[in-house]
């Protein structure tokens, strides 16, 4: 007895409840079928069969997918600036590509002792940025990123540059226009100056032709007198000499 109870209890944990047969009562309601019960005659046959538990399957989650940096971005790392200045100031690099402009300029040096690669970025002669790596495509690339911003640094510095030139131009001009406007107004005091002088001189003139004539013309009559006194007093002076006989 003993033995079909365990047996039992084993097929109970093998079939779980979810699988059991559901009946309905007449009223609807839902009623649990009891699993058969193993009949004598199958003890010998269930006690014979073992017992397997299937294990248990392993859920595998997905796999993440994995975003990996550019293979040339990751053989480039960052350059001691201070090291990478000295190789310079030693003269220890060969310089393999240069772009500059204005104050800004992209250096890509080759450190023939090391093997290695330097990319630097320059503003006014001094080292702000350093990368190096060991495979020349990437410090290619490298370069060109660098190359990028000091195009672009350049341009800005180059607008400048256009801008600061168009307003010294325009200073000259304005300049030029200042002058040229204060010659034109000289020009017009000195006209309108000598436009009044010649007014006043010519009035004067006419004044002292009016004077000379006035004056000519009583000296015409002054003279006139004068003469008829000298032939009055002629006359006089003839009369009172003695007559002499002949």
């Amino acid at each position: 007895m003993k033995s079909i109870l365990e047996l039992y209890s084993t097929w109970l944990d093998h079939n779980s409840p979810e699988s059991l047969a559901v009946a309905h009562d007449d009223d609807g309601s839902p009623t649990r079928t009891e699993p058969p019960r193993p009949e004598d005659g199958e003890t010998a046959s269930l006690s014979a069969q073992p017992s397997t538990v299937e294990p248990a399957r392993a859920v595998v989650p997905p796999s993440p997918v994995s975003v990996t940096p550019d293979s040339k971005s990751r053989n480039v790392e960052s350059g001691d600036i201070s090291a990478i200045r000295q190789l310079i100031e030693m003269k220890a690099l060969t310089s393999f590509q240069l772009l500059r402009c204005f104050d800004y300029s992209a250096n890509l040096f080759f450190h023939e002792d090391e093997l290695t690669y330097y990319v630097t970025l320059h503003q006014d002669t001094a080292l702000s940025r350093a990368l190096k790596t060991i495979d020349l495509a990437s410090a290619e690339s490298a370069f060109h990123t660098f190359e990028q911003q000091v195009k672009r640094l350049a341009a800005r510095v180059a607008r400048r540059v256009q801008l600061e030139a168009d307003n010294r131009r325009l200073a000259r001009l304005v300049a030029q226009s200042e002058a040229e406007f204060e010659r034109l107004r000289e020009n017009l005091r000195e006209e309108s100056e000598q436009a009044r002088s010649m007014t006043a001189r010519e009035r004067q003139v006419r004044k002292d032709v009016t004077q000379l004539e006035v004056q000519r013309v009583a000296t015409q009559a002054y003279l006139g007198r004068m003469g008829r006194e000298i032939q009055r007093l002629t006359l006089i002076s003839k009369e009172r000499l003695p007559r002499l006989s002949s």
